[in-house]
């Protein structure tokens, strides 16, 4: 009787470990699924995003692009009304633009799609500077435009002449608050500049260029991670994209390229 009792406890016994232990690599299991799952739909959403800002500034650069090699802004046949009224139709074609300006070779504005401080001279303005000597420039970090009194981003191009010459620049201000388009989302997000100050964030909107983050140990931590994605923007603007969740994932956009790294 005694023997039968003993290995009916031994029977239990184990069968009760069996299930415990069973039951615990089941759950760890289940835990280490959840978090690559997670993990894995935070690798797809920070890709996305980070795509979404590439080609969104691709597609600028394009822009600017075109008005500067098409023959309209150029031509000597067209009136500078005739230019203008083509520059407010390419304005509402896009979308995107707080104004698009025409400027002489001198760099005084003669047109401008808002009419706004028109015979201004920004001759010495790095997106004229750089644009009447054949570039296609656009801003690393945001400025306050003058002419709108908001945070903008310039994508200048020259204009060229029927026979070739450089004649004036084309001016498009992109502004700042068009990034709620690309970077709404669910998640606290920020974009900050290469050297710290906080360019975007769609929950702290009164530290927006305000507010430098240099010395987070969040930022300390995206500029130290290795893993890379090419650009298909070349010399893109030097921006650091992340995100705060309370895990500690980011992710990140710099420079020429696209850095792309998760933290638990």
């Amino acid at each position: 009787m005694r023997i039968r009792t003993s290995l009916l406890y031994l029977i239990i016994s184990l069968t009760s470990a069996s299930i415990i232990v069973t039951a615990y690599i089941a759950t760890q299991n289940f835990t280490n699924t959840l978090k690559s799952a997670v993990k894995e739909n935070l690798n797809t959403q920070s890709v996305n995003l980070m795509d979404k800002l590439s080609r969104l500034m691709f597609e600028r650069v394009a822009d600017i692009h075109f008005l500067s090699i098409g023959k309209i802004l150029g031509s000597s046949n067209l009136t500078l009304a005739e230019k203008m009224d083509y520059l407010r139709a390419a304005e509402r074609a896009y979308k995107t633009y707080g104004s698009i300006s025409i400027y002489k070779i001198n760099g005084i504005k003669i047109g401008d799609t808002r009419n706004v401080l028109i015979g201004i001279n920004d001759s010495q303005q790095p997106f004229f500077e750089h644009a009447i000597r054949g570039e296609i420039y656009y801003d690393k970090t945001p400025v306050l435009s003058q002419s709108l009194e908001e945070y903008v981003l310039h994508f200048s191009a020259p204009i060229y002449d029927n026979k070739g010459k450089i004649s004036g620049v084309v001016v498009a201000r992109y502004p700042l608050n068009k990034l709620n388009d690309v970077l709404q989302g669910p998640l606290p997000t920020d974009l900050v500049s290469s050297n710290g100050l906080l360019i975007y964030s769609n929950y702290d909107r009164e530290s927006i260029m305000q507010k430098n983050v240099s010395n987070s140990k969040i930022i300390r931590m995206l500029k130290d991670t290795t893993n890379t994605m090419n650009s298909p923007v070349e010399n893109g603007p030097g921006f650091y994209f992340g995100w705060r969740t309370p895990n500690r994932r980011i992710s990140r956009l710099q420079g020429k390229r696209l850095v792309f790294d998760i933290r638990r």
